[in-house]
C-alpha cells in the first residue's frame, strides 16, 4: 500500500522540482529528449511504461505540443516560412522524427535539445520538400 502511494507521488515531486528550478534548469540534452519521446512513442503504442518514462514522455509531448502550436501562431504572421511543417501533424508525428533523427545522427547527442529538433525538422519537413519526405 505504502509503495503505491509513493508510486503516485513520484510524478508530482518530479514537476515540483522542475517548476521550482526555475530559469536556472540545466539545458536538456539531444539524446535524453530522443529517449523520451521514444517513450511518447510507446505510450501511443499501447506498450506498458514505468512511472517515470511516463512522466519523462510528458516532458517530451509538452515540448513538442508548445513548438507545434508556437510555430504555427509564428506562421500566420509570418512573411516567409523557414520550417514547411504540414497541416495536421501532430506531436506524436513529430516525436517520432525526433527519435528518426537522434538514430541518423547519434553524435550530436550531447547537443541541446533544440538542436536535435532544428536538424530533425529541416531534414523531414524544410520548405524546400513542403510536402515533407
Amino acid at each position: 500500500m505504502f509503495e503505491g502511494d509513493v508510486m503516485t507521488l513520484i510524478p508530482v515531486l518530479a514537476w515540483m522540482m522542475i517548476l521550482t528550478n526555475g530559469t536556472s534548469a540545466p539545458q536538456v540534452r539531444a539524446d535524453t529528449f530522443a529517449n523520451d519521446c521514444r517513450h511518447a512513442i510507446w505510450l501511443e503504442e499501447g506498450r506498458e511504461t514505468t512511472p517515470l518514462e511516463t512522466l519523462r514522455a510528458t516532458q517530451c509531448m509538452s515540448y513538442l505540443v508548445g513548438f507545434l502550436e508556437g510555430h504555427r501562431t509564428a506562421m500566420d504572421h509570418a512573411e516567409g516560412d523557414r520550417l514547411c511543417v504540414p497541416p495536421g501533424v501532430n506531436a506524436y508525428q513529430f516525436a517520432r522524427v525526433i527519435v528518426q533523427a537522434s538514430d541518423e545522427r547519434p553524435e550530436i547527442g550531447h547537443y541541446p535539445r533544440r538542436s536535435l529538433v532544428e536538424y530533425a525538422l529541416n531534414s523531414k519537413w524544410s520548405c524546400a520538400d513542403p510536402q515533407g519526405s
